[in-house]
């Protein structure tokens, strides 16, 4: 799950800027007569360097997690430990730091209010630099800066160019391009050529591994497609698409591609046919 990606993030800014102003911000929120005296100016600081602290240890978590669990991994949990593991941080060094900082100043107790109202408070700022992050990762993927692939993903798949099938005591190896397709019935795996098929003892998802993606592709959860055998595509409702095939013995005439996959599909299609329109 892990992975050797390093980011750096442009985020001087946020460091330069964000946290005296939200600083600010949350002054406004949370008191109603503000006076510009020496006290003020001390708390102002107190409570901006309570802010810095909790950026560093923000941005260490962030740091952290792009390298033992990358957005690219799983997307979805990683949003969620991010959230919940930088909103646990950020408060609990701010309420920590307040409480210490209140017990050595003064007698007496934290007003009520900084937990029913400025902790909801920071609570928004979490959300809102979870926001920048996130931002700033996916435009630094987008833009190819500063994110080098993992020495995984580096590495070319191995890609086979052919395919070892059993016929009873006969082990047959068939060239790939004479492959219209795999597909599922029954819980089996099948491998269709031109006038035959042949069982396969490895799942859709390992071949899908295996083969090249400029000739095959993963159209749903039963079958994979050689670009051979595809005749033609037609939009669909939703955004789906019907793609026509071949005609093949035991093979439909058609079959529809997920609004999901459809973008992706007609790439690759395109690839191969670039003035095809559909």
């Amino acid at each position: 799950m892990s992975s050797q990606t390093t980011i750096t993030y442009h985020d001087k800014w946020l460091f330069m800027w964000v946290v005296p102003i939200a600083n600010l911000i949350n002054y406004y929120l949370t008191y109603k007569n503000i006076q510009l005296d020496t006290f003020f100016l001390l708390t102002f600081l107190i409570d901006t360097a309570e802010g810095y602290l909790a950026l560093i240890i923000f941005r260490k978590i962030i740091l952290y997690l792009d390298q033992k669990f990358p957005y690219h991994s799983n997307i979805s949990l990683r949003l969620i430990i991010q959230g919940c593991v930088t909103a646990v941080a950020f408060l609990g060094t701010i309420i920590s730091l307040t409480v210490i900082i209140n017990f050595s100043a003064t007698d007496k107790p934290i007003p009520l209010k900084f937990f029913t109202h400025d902790v909801f408070i920071f609570l928004i700022w979490v959300l809102v630099l979870n926001g920048i992050y996130i931002s700033l990762y996916f435009y630094q993927s987008a833009n190819n800066t500063n994110i080098p692939v993992s020495q995984e993903e580096s590495e070319p798949k191995a890609v086979m160019d052919k395919l070892e099938v059993k016929l009873g005591k006969q082990v047959i190896f068939l060239d790939l391009k004479t492959i219209l397709c795999f597909y599922v019935e029954e819980e089996t795996v099948f491998v269709k050529t031109e006038d035959k098929r042949y069982v396969v003892d490895t799942s859709l998802d390992k071949l899908e591994e295996l083969l090249s993606p400029e000739l095959f592709f993963r159209a749903n959860r039963q079958i994979i497609l050689n670009r051979n055998l595809v005749a033609g595509i037609t939009k669909a409702e939703n955004g789906k698409l019907i793609v026509q095939l071949t005609e093949s013995r035991g093979l439909p005439d058609q079959i529809t591609i997920s609004r999901t996959k459809a973008p992706a599909f007609k790439k690759w299609v395109q690839a191969a046919v670039p003035h095809l329109t559909t």
